[in-house]
């Protein structure tokens, strides 16, 4: 015969898992969302003001001549 525990309250459940789903959205899903929106828009120097570029900012990275890996390596690699 298998024994089980059954619990009447639904909300337990619920209650257990909010804080882990409240830290998963703050520290990864938050800052994951800014990132991708950061990278669509065009900010002035001093961050007052931005304005939505879409994916301008990827063509103008990557028809770089001098090309993103190049630009990347010689980043990492300087002396």
């Amino acid at each position: 015969m298998e024994r089980r525990t059954l619990f009447e309250n639904q909300w337990l459940p619920l209650a257990l898992v909010a804080p882990q789903f409240l830290l998963t959205l703050i520290f990864f899903l938050w800052p994951a969302v800014q990132a991708v929106w950061s990278s669509l828009t065009r900010q002035d120097p001093f961050g007052l003001h931005s304005q939505f570029a879409g994916f301008d900012n990827f063509a103008e990275l990557f028809s770089d001549p001098l090309g993103p890996r190049s630009s990347w390596s010689r980043s990492a690699w300087r002396q």
